[in-house]
């Protein structure tokens, strides 16, 4: 090469040249993607006590995906109110035939108690958060929480967004409350009237029908889920055919749960709308098509007074945002 510039310099050349054409096609984020191989199946069960979760739901869901293909390890976690069981598999191994695995083991049990909500079963991946907005105003937190998922159902819908998450809000809560003269008036209990809402709002597996071609699963569908819903429970039936429903004995309100949750921005209740990527999307065109949705779609439809903003961890939204 000393002797010969020309051929050092088109080399050097060659070099820069496919640079620049492999450079659109690099990828571009802060931290590698890994690859987990964890599947987690995750359980609610309301009211319940760790023992009572382990016991009911844990253990069961242990025997069946203990003995699957591929499976490394088992750990779970019992909490009040929740079972979760995260299965590790042996690395290479086909993750959405496992999660299939996994999805029809659980499925063969029978025998979890009735409160216990329908099994989640998700795959654990690595992901990085992208963009968080910040949508506050002079709103009613119904109000707020129906508009921040309704920002969050349009910007998971953009083709080149695949996961978004919204915090800071109160989940929704049916409180229920039952004047002590008035049970005893009707000879009830509170367990009497705990026991007919839990009968008259839960979905229930009814089995399944094997055909030739496909295997059909069948649910009774009754989970309630609106105040006016709870009030039509029959608590009592008489001989002569009349009934007594709990919206005639019971102070039935539809609102949120009461936790010391308070989210503000600008002195004024707001809630936060969270845009990650996950593996193979890119962290730039995540990114522009966010920004551009808020700029040109959700800020000039937004309500009176209500306003989004982008967080720290956006360094690059339009003005409009504001």
């Amino acid at each position: 090469m000393a002797s010969n510039g020309v051929a050092a310099n088109l080399l050097m050349f060659a070099i820069l040249a496919a640079g620049l054409v492999s450079l659109p096609g690099l990828e571009r984020q802060s931290w590698p993607t890994l690859a987990f191989n964890h599947i987690e199946v995750s359980i609610a069960y309301p009211g319940a006590t760790p023992e009572e979760v382990e016991e009911s739901i844990v253990v069961k869901v242990e025997e069946q995906v203990s003995s699957l293909d591929g499976v490394r390890a088992v750990k779970s976690t019992a909490a009040p109110g929740v079972a979760s069981v995260r299965i590790q598999v042996k690395s290479g191994t086909d993750i959405p035939k496992a999660i299939d695995d996994v999805e029809s083991a659980v499925s063969r049990i029978q025998t979890f108690p009735l409160g216990a909500r329908r099994p989640e079963i998700t795959e654990m991946t690595s992901r990085q958060s992208i963009i968080r907005l910040v949508v506050y105003g002079d709103i009613s937190e119904r109000s707020l929480k129906g508009l921040a998922y309704q920002l969050e159902d349009e910007l998971a819908s953009l083709p080149t967004v695949s996961l978004v998450e919204t915090s800071g809000l109160r989940d929704y809560e049916i409180s229920i409350e039952v004047p002590l003269n008035r049970l005893r008036s009707l000879g009830l209990t509170l367990d009497d009237i705990a026991a007919a809402v839990r009968r008259s709002s839960l979905d229930l597996s009814a089995g399944r029908i094997d055909t030739a071609d496909e295997q059909v699963r069948i649910r009774s569908l009754g989970q309630r889920y609106v105040q006016q819903d709870f009030e039509e429970i029959v608590v009592l039936s008489r001989r002569d055919g009349t009934t007594v429903r709990l919206g005639d004995i019971a102070d039935v309100r539809d609102g949120f749960e009461d936790v010391d949750l308070i989210v503000r921005h600008e002195d004024k209740p707001a809630a936060f709308i969270e845009v990650s990527r996950v593996e193979g999307e890119h962290v730039l065109e995540v990114a522009t098509a966010v920004h551009e949705h808020v700029a040109n779609v959700i800020v000039p439809s937004l309500p009176q007074g209500v306003h989004v903003e982008p967080t720290s961890s956006s360094r690059h939204c339009p003005k409009a945002c504001t």
